[in-house]
């Protein structure tokens, strides 16, 4: 019995330094862009963007008339979009 005891004790002891030991796994990323309404007018107009993240980020706009505050980041932040007046537009 007190053999049993023993190994019972021991075995307790090692489950115990094994799960303290282990590393918990890093969370998986995650990314959440809220963007808001942005009416496609002739207008400028600025706009934020909210981004929620548990990781680094980038940002990038191909075009000239459209430009961000901030084109990279790490967790959550706000970026603010630029747009320009479209002189080009022409309501029908």
């Amino acid at each position: 019995m007190q053999k049993i005891f023993l190994i019972l004790i021991a075995f307790t002891g090692i489950v115990a330094v094994s799960s303290c030991s282990k590393e918990e796994p890093a969370p998986a990323p995650a990314l959440l862009v809220d963007i808001p309404n942005i009416p496609a007018m002739a207008e400028a107009g600025v706009y934020s963007i909210k981004i929620t993240s548990n990781s680094a980020w980038t940002a990038e706009s191909s075009e000239t008339w459209c430009l961000l505050d901030k084109t990279s980041g790490s967790g959550s932040d706000t970026v603010t979009l630029s747009v320009d007046e479209n002189t080009a537009f022409m309501e029908s």
